[in-house]
């Protein structure tokens, strides 16, 4: 089935949409699709095809090796011919590489998943500091690596990462609202945790308290 062709300006309003969609468990998403497309029928068209081919996503990540690396590479370059146009550091490379990583780490490949999502904080620190936006990316970045970083068990930089990750969420989240990436960066700090031997630390992150 053929890839949806956007620009990077309609890439732009899709992406922050797209993450939190996949934020949200499957079978909420319907009812909230519903309620994007009350107020725009167009944007919950397009989510609903890009959901449709993140769930292709998951399928091809359950084949095996040598069909995943056949798919990886169309995918790839599919999504790199509509991307000429764009300077490197441009924020949407910062999800590409997000994208990129997981097919890396499914694959076995550790180094260049750990290579493809430090890019990717890379690209959206240095987006944040000349646009004021791009926490989600770099929230995602740091989240992503820390988990790459327990399996190379190096416990000090993933911990790390996910208290970045906590303090981006916490700073990003207004007081009142519910917001699922709070509780992603405290289980990821408790999972950092855990891994040194902090047992009591871990326990108490993972109730999503400060410590």
């Amino acid at each position: 089935m053929p890839r949806m062709s956007f620009g990077p300006e309609q890439w732009r309003v899709l992406s922050p949409y797209l993450d939190q969609a996949l934020d949200i468990p499957p079978e909420q998403r319907i009812a909230w699709l519903e309620s994007i497309r009350e107020k725009n029928p167009g944007l919950a068209t397009d989510l609903q095809m890009l959901l449709k081919e993140q769930h292709e996503l998951g399928d091809f990540l359950k084949t095996d090796a040598a069909s995943r690396a056949s798919a990886a590479t169309q995918m790839v370059s599919e999504v790199d011919s509509r991307l000429r146009n764009l300077p490197p550091s441009h924020i949407t490379f910062a999800a590409l590489a997000l994208r990129r990583g997981p097919i890396a780490q499914a694959s076995g490949d550790l180094k260049p998943a750990l290579d493809l999502v430090t890019h990717a904080a890379a690209i959206a620190e240095a987006w944040i500091k000349g646009h004021g936006e791009g926490q989600r990316s770099l929230q995602n970045a740091l989240l992503a690596r820390s988990g790459i970083q327990l399996q190379f068990c190096h416990t000090d930089e993933a911990t790390n990462d996910a208290r970045r990750a906590r303090k981006i969420a916490l700073d990003t989240t207004q007081s009142g609202t519910f917001s699922i990436l709070p509780g992603r960066a405290y289980v990821a700090l408790g999972r950092a945790f855990g891994a040194q031997g902090k047992r009591e630390e871990a326990n108490v992150v993972s109730r999503g308290k400060d410590h």
